[in-house]
C-alpha cells in the first residue's frame, strides 16, 4: 500500500471515530466534518457517505493532511487519535522488559504512555490527557490502555524475534503479551506503574499556575491574553466548560443587562467588569470583600448564575451565607465550605437573613493572602493557597463589627438599587423571564468579556467608583452602633463614672428605642474596656471617663 493510501486510512480512521480527542486539530472542510459524523450515528447511510465523499476528494493529497495534522498537534493528543504510528522498541528493549517480569512492564507501559496517563497519589486515581486538559479515569480505562498498547508492544516484538531465528524468545514474548490481557497480571502492572517517574504526581502540580485559564478548546494565559492549546506539562484539570472565540467575541445581551441593573451607570459597569475580571485568575494580591446588597430581583444573583455557567462548577461555587455568618462554633471545628474553595477562582455567598452577624475573623482569613488550613469531618487537614475571589450575595446588610478597621479595609459595597418585576412601579423595570437563556447563549462573549476585565484589573486595579466608596463608608457608620449610643445618651470626660451594669441597661434601652438587636453583656463590656478605665468598686464594676447624660 503507497504512503497517500496509508495516509487516507489514517484520516479515515479519525473521521469516522465518534471520540474524537478534544483538542485535536483538522484543517478544514475536516474539522467540520469530523464534527458533524460525530453527532451522527454510525448506522447512518449520510455519515458513509459524507466519509466517502470526503476521502474521494483528497485526490491524492491524504498524505500531505495528515502531515499537516502531525505538525499541528502535540504527540499526547496524536496518540490519543491514533494518527502517530506505534513505536516498535528495540528488542533487547523488550526483551529486558520481559526478564524483569511485572517491574520490567511497568517500566515500559510508563514510556509508552507517559504524557497522556498519570497517576495522582494524593486521590489515588489514574488521570487522562483530553487533547487540553486532564480527567480523571473514571472508567478505569487504564487497562484498556495496557491490553491496547503493552500487550500488541509485546506481540511486534515477537514476530520481530521470529524474524531474527529467535524462536523461543519468540515464543516467550507471545506469551507475555496473552499474560498482559488477564486481569491478575494487569493488577500487578498498573500497581508498579503509579511509582514509575513518567507517571507520578504527588497531587500539587494540579492547575499550578494561576495565570492559566483553561477553557473548553485550550488555554488563555491571563497575563498577555493570549490563546494556546493546552499542553501536558500545564497539568489543568479545572477549566471553563466554554469555547474561547477571540478576545473581542461580543456580547451583547450580557452588556445590555449589566446596564439595566446599574441603571446605565458606565463607571459601576467598567468596575464590575474589572472585579468580575479580577476574579477569574487564580492569584489573589488585592484582600477584598464585594458584598452585592440590595432587595430581591435586582439582577445579582442572575448575574452570578450566569457567570457560573460560564466558568463551571469546577472554577466557580455558591453557597448559603451561613458559611460566612457568625454561628457561634468552635472556630477549630470542621468547616466544609472552606475545604471547597481549594481550587476555585470565583465564589459566592448569597442570602442572609436580617439581623445576622458576619464571622470577621473568618472573613479576614479567607480574604488574606496566607495560606489556609482546613478539614472536614471525613478528610484529613489540609493546607491551600487561596486562589478565590470570595464575594457575599444579600437582600440585608449583616452586622459588622465597626471598630474592626482590617475587615472594613475588606469591605466593597456593592448597592444593587433597580428591581424587575412582573407589573413595574415607578423606578422599576419589567422582568425578561427568559434572560438566563439569553444571557448563557452568549458564553464565549461573556468569557472574553471577563478577561478583558482582568486585563484591565491589571492597568487600572479595582478601583471602586466614588459611589461604591460612599456606600460602603456609609454602611461602617450604620454598623456603629455603639458609637452612635455614646453621642445619644453618654457624656465621655475625665471625672465622670458609671457603674457596668448601668450603662449595659441604658444601651438595652437605647437599641429598643431604636430597633436594633443589642450586644450581650460581655461582647457590650469588651467593646467598653478598649477605651475606658475599668476598676472593681464596692458597687460591683466601673468605668470612668464616661457617664450617662441623665444620671
Amino acid at each position: 500500500m503507497d504512503g497517500d493510501n496509508q495516509s487516507v486510512l489514517a484520516l479515515a480512521k479519525i473521521l469516522d471515530c465518534r471520540d474524537i480527542p478534544q483538542g485535536l486539530c483538522l484543517p478544514e472542510p475536516y474539522n467540520s466534518l469530523a464534527q458533524a459524523m460525530a453527532a451522527c450515528p454510525k448506522n447512518r447511510p449520510e455519515r458513509k457517505r459524507a466519509l466517502d465523499s470526503a476521502l474521494a476528494g483528497m485526490n491524492g493529497e491524504g498524505d500531505r493532511i495528515l502531515q499537516e495534522i502531525l505538525k499541528a498537534n502535540p504527540e499526547s493528543t496524536l496518540d490519543l487519535a491514533g494518527l502517530r504510528p506505534k513505536k516498535d522498541y528495540p528488542l533487547d528493549r523488550v526483551k529486558r522488559a520481559l526478564d524483569e517480569q511485572e517491574s520490567g512492564d511497568a517500566a515500559l507501559l510508563a514510556e509508552l504512555i507517559g504524557g497522556w496517563a498519570v497517576y495522582d497519589h494524593s486521590r489515588k486515581s489514574w488521570y487522562l490527557w483530553t487533547g487540553h486538559h486532564w480527567q480523571e479515569d473514571q472508567t478505569i480505562a487504564i487497562y484498556q490502555i495496557v491490553s491496547r498498547e503493552l500487550a500488541p508492544l509485546y506481540l511486534r516484538a515477537a514476530a520481530n524475534a521470529q524474524e531474527a531465528g529467535k524462536q523461543e524468545l519468540s515464543e516467550n514474548l507471545e506469551k507475555r503479551a496473552a499474560a498482559l490481557r488477564n486481569k491478575k497480571r494487569m493488577d500487578a502492572v498498573i500497581a508498579l506503574a503509579r511509582s514509575e517517574d513518567a507517571l507520578k504526581l504527588t497531587g500539587n502540580e494540579w492547575d499550578s499556575d494561576p495565570l492559566l485559564l483553561g477553557v473548553n478548546n485550550g488555554v488563555i494565559e491571563l497575563k498577555t491574553g493570549t490563546f494556546r492549546a493546552g499542553k501536558p506539562d500545564d497539568y489543568i484539570l479545572t477549566y471553563a466548560p466554554t469555547d474561547w472565540r477571540g478576545l473581542d467575541e461580543p456580547a451583547p445581551e450580557w452588556e445590555k443587562f449589566l446596564q439595566d441593573i446599574f441603571s446605565g451607570d458606565q463607571e459601576l459597569c467598567k468596575f464590575i467588569q474589572r472585579l468580575l475580571g479580577y476574579g477569574i485568575s487564580g492569584k489573589k494580591p488585592d484582600r477584598i470583600l464585594p458584598i452585592l446588597w440590595g432587595e430581591g430581583a435586582n439582577g445579582k444573583s442572575t448575574m452570578l448564575e450566569v457567570i457560573s455557567h460560564v466558568l463551571g462548577a469546577g472554577l466557580a461555587m455558591s453557597s448559603q451565607a451561613d458559611a460566612l455568618m457568625d454561628i457561634q462554633k468552635g472556630g477549630d471545628g470542621p468547616r466544609p465550605f472552606v475545604y471547597a474553595l481549594k481550587g476555585k477562582r470565583m465564589v459566592w455567598a448569597s442570602e442572609s437573613n436580617e439581623g445576622r452577624r458576619i464571622n470577621a475573623g473568618l472573613v479576614k482569613q479567607l480574604t488574606g493572602n496566607d495560606r489556609i488550613a482546613v478539614r472536614t469531618l471525613h478528610t484529613l487537614p489540609i493546607e491551600f493557597t487561596p486562589t478565590h475571589l470570595i464575594m457575599l450575595l444579600t437582600n440585608h446588610k449583616p452586622h459588622a463589627p465597626a471598630d474592626d478597621q482590617a475587615f472594613w479595609d475588606r469591605v466593597i459595597l456593592l448597592p444593587f438599587l433597580c428591581r424587575f418585576v412582573e407589573n413595574p412601579k415607578d423606578g422599576e423595570k419589567k422582568r425578561d423571564r427568559d434572560i438566563q437563556d439569553k444571557l448563557k447563549a452568549e458564553a464565549p462573549g461573556i468569557l472574553a468579556w471577563l478577561v478583558r476585565g482582568y486585563l484591565a484589573w491589571k492597568t487600572e486595579g479595582l478601583n471602586p467608583p466614588e459611589s461604591v466608596k460612599q456606600a460602603t463608608q456609609e454602611y461602617q457608620e450604620d454598623e456603629d452602633t455603639l458609637g452612635q449610643f455614646f453621642k445619644d445618651s453618654c457624656v465621655i470626660a475625665k471625672g465622670a463614672q458609671v457603674a457596668a451594669n448601668v450603662i449595659y441597661k441604658a444601651y438595652k434601652d437605647w437599641c429598643a428605642e431604636n430597633g436594633l438587636d443589642p450586644m450581650t453583656g460581655t461582647a457590650f463590656g469588651r467593646r467598653l474596656v478598649r477605651r475606658f478605665l475599668k476598676k472593681r468598686t464596692g458597687n460591683g464594676n466601673t468605668y470612668f471617663g464616661i457617664g450617662l447624660l441623665n444620671a
